[in-house]
């Protein structure tokens, strides 16, 4: 008999691949929006899911690209 404890591993698994599918093309339609006032909240997110996404890539994965700490101004 499957119990709870055993299918929150494969649910965990299925909405954690689900989320690597869908991540970059909401981050790049982010990044993507008019470099107004209006949308700067919502390009930061974009940032910060570029972000996310290096550091998911290898571990440290940014600051190798980088070469160490990454830091970028919206204005």
């Amino acid at each position: 008999e499957e119990g709870p404890s055993s299918l929150a591993p494969d649910l965990k698994a299925q909405i954690d691949e689900t989320l690597e599918e869908i991540t970059p093309p909401c981050v790049l339609e982010l990044l993507g929006l008019p470099l107004t006032d209006e949308y700067q909240t919502k390009r930061k997110e974009g940032l910060q899911g570029v972000h996310n996404i290096l550091w998911a890539v290898g571990g440290r994965g940014a600051s190798a690209i980088a070469g160490g700490d990454i830091h970028v101004k919206i204005s």
